[in-house]
């Protein structure tokens, strides 16, 4: 793209490399969404849904979404217990192939006693390659045989935000 500055005696011309053409990055929408008000509470080793999440409808296949999620967690009092958290862009896990057992992220109770709640923030880059409408939602899973993994939405209500960002 030619770009001049006319007026004055120091006229500027020149051309922007395609390489920092104007555009890219733009964060062209936001889209909120929030977690249910009832506590997710579950055993299974396989991911469960949360009850978060948001709908995007990205507007170019070369677009990305940043999602970013705030939610509650916490331990039934037990020892060593492990939770385990992703991502899924409808039935697919956005962590399959990165982390441990292919989770984004894990909460830990070392020592038992009593429960701890924990605010939780997760985030993820993901390049959908879609205009369809895409649902992201947070899912849990137990960390062990035996664990118990809960997240509160009584307590820390989850919210769900997705970035369209220009690709």
């Amino acid at each position: 793209m030619a770009i001049t500055r006319l007026g004055g005696a120091n006229a500027i011309t020149g051309t922007i490399p395609t390489s920092v053409a104007p555009g890219k990055g733009k964060v062209l929408q936001v889209v909120e969404g929030t977690g249910s008000t009832t506590n997710i509470s579950t055993t299974s080793l396989s991911y469960v849904s949360a009850g978060t999440n948001a709908t995007i409808t990205p507007s170019s296949t070369s677009s990305k979404i940043f999602v970013q999620c705030f939610f509650g967690a916490d331990y039934i009092n037990t020892t060593n217990q492990l939770a385990y958290f992703t991502f899924y862009r409808g039935s697919t896990n956005l962590a399959d192939g990165i982390g441990e057992s292919s989770n984004l992220g894990r909460i830990h109770n070392p020592d038992g006693g009593s429960r701890k709640l924990f605010s939780q923030h997760f985030t993820f880059l993901d390049t959908p390659s879609t205009v369809s409408s895409t649902t992201y939602t947070l899912y849990v899973k137990a960390g062990a045989s035996g664990d118990t993994a809960r997240v509160r939405n009584d307590l820390i209500k989850g919210r769900m935000t997705l970035f369209e960002i220009q690709g």
